[in-house]
């Protein structure tokens, strides 16, 4: 048996669960250059004839991209950002000539342009060209032409139809995403943060770390997208972050690989409650979620937490309960003893494992004491239920 000790701020309770789970689950998990960090890599891609990518990203004209999206106009648009504007257009397949396939393109806003040298983006694309995962956002190319008001920026990559995880739980939303694919999307973004964080031979630091920077392909699979926004190296250093940041960030500045596991911990808790992080229109001990959530931490008061807007079962409101003590694992205010995002993903696996048991098990249970105590019968048109045993008594 392995125990997980759960912390939030000091030492809250502890779960116990059984080893052999996680082994059985990972038999279903393929690698991925050796590495086990990836979830279901045989889904549909929603570029499938981007399967075989070319040896270095394609280098689009600004012709190109303005045909590609109707000059760029508003209808295109899918969202707007600090960084940027993204729009949808349609681009030439390089696989099928006579293909159109859909495509995302982020101008990239002046701000963020300042004091770039020359071919810094082609630079920058080609490293992060070499980086590919399913739970990672494809990318397809770029373009970086000079005008008269200075040099574009435009980053173009794979269209994602079900939007960002935001859209989803934001509450303009009229369909706010279910629990079973609020389970999968933890898994997803687990899955590419360990790849960034212990994949490669170098460390990745997703500065961005927010639900707006999650996309949902057409099956809900999630991936994350701006991992670009990033400190490369071989160290973990000082740079710059925006949205869950983690408290030693706050104080010094300093961004590792552990922050963005603090940011993990915070979306586990956004996603059972559909709460932001923050939210100013609230209460004031409500703004902050995670001073909100400390008080229902017990399991008689959990499920005033969990967002009301969908629906949930006993086992679902278990796995959500689940959720947030790994959820506080990641939340402990000592780095040192905050898991690598590898350890969270097999604390993801284990809960995953032990509630499709328990789920198979009730089953399993209703087989048994439900359907054979009575037998369906058709008389005059009419449907009559007759008790298994007096049948058989009369048939003797």
């Amino acid at each position: 048996m392995v125990c997980f000790s759960v912390y939030f701020g000091e030492e809250t309770e502890y779960l116990t669960i059984a080893k052999s789970s996680s082994e059985s689950y990972h038999t279903a998990c393929s690698e991925f250059d050796g590495k086990r960090f990836v979830s279901e890599p045989n889904f549909q891609d929603e570029l499938p004839d981007l399967a075989e990518r070319s040896r270095n990203p394609r280098v689009f004209t600004l012709t190109e991209l303005k045909a590609a999206t109707t000059n760029f106009c508003r209808s295109s648009k899918i969202r707007e950002s600090e960084s940027g504007s993204v729009r949808m257009g349609r681009i030439k397949s390089s696989v099928y000539p006579y293909k159109t396939i859909k495509v995302s393109v982020k101008l990239r806003n002046s701000g963020v342009l300042q004091a770039r040298g020359d071919k810094q983006l082609a630079t920058e694309v080609n490293e992060l060209w070499k980086i590919e995962h399913p739970n990672l956002v494809k990318l397809i190319g770029y373009c970086d032409e000079v005008e008269r008001n200075g040099t574009l920026e435009l980053i173009v990559h794979e269209y994602m139809s079900n939007g960002s995880l935001h859209d989803h739980l934001s509450a303009m939303s009229d369909a706010p995403i279910s629990w079973a694919r609020r389970l999968r999307v933890a898994r997803d973004t687990a899955c590419g943060l360990a790849y960034l964080h212990e994949g490669m031979d170098y460390s990745i630091i997703f500065r961005d770390f927010t639900p707006s920077n999650i996309l949902l392909d057409k099956e809900w699979h999630a991936k994350l997208l701006n991992f670009g926004n990033t400190s490369v190296s071989t160290s973990e250093g000082q740079t710059h972050v925006s949205g869950y940041a983690a408290p030693e960030y706050l104080k010094t500045g300093y961004l590792t690989t552990k922050s963005n596991v603090w940011s993990y911990g915070v979306l586990l808790y956004v996603l059972i409650t559909g709460w932001p992080p923050l939210d100013p229109h609230r209460p004031m001990n409500e703004q902050k979620l995670l001073d909100w959530v400390k008080p229902y931490l017990s399991d008689d008061k959990f499920c005033q937490i969990v967002d009301s807007r969908i629906e949930i079962d006993d086992f679902g409101l278990r796995e959500a309960k689940r959720l947030s003590i790994i959820a506080n694992n990641c939340l402990r205010k000592n780095i040192k003893l905050r898991p690598k995002m590898s350890r969270v993903l097999d604390m993801l696996d284990q809960l995953m494992t032990k509630s499709v048991m328990e789920r198979a098990s009730d089953n399993a249970d209703r087989v048994l004491h439900e359907p054979y105590s009575s037998m369906k019968m058709k008389f005059k048109g009419k449907r009559r239920f007759e008790c298994l045993s007096c049948i058989c008594s009369s048939t003797k």
